[in-house]
């Protein structure tokens, strides 16, 4: 488990949006080329994300990263 309020904060905003798009965890894997099992460890706060990584999920969903982890 993670104690980081922003890994937490950014995989509830990539979570909430993903639903928001009507995407499931394997079709944003399918369109951002990621594994669906590090979406979900995104989601749940357990994995740092690169800025490339925050780049190319931003791409994916249509959306920027400000909103990925912002408040």
């Amino acid at each position: 488990m993670t104690d980081s309020p922003i890994l937490l904060k950014f995989g509830a905003n990539l979570s909430q949006i993903r639903k928001q798009k009507k995407l499931s965890q394997a079709d944003l894997a399918s369109i951002s080329g990621f594994d669906q099992a590090y979406i979900s460890l995104l989601e749940r706060g357990l994995r740092n994300p690169t800025l490339e990584t925050l780049q190319v999920l931003a791409v994916s969903l249509d959306t920027t990263i400000s909103q990925l982890v912002g408040e």
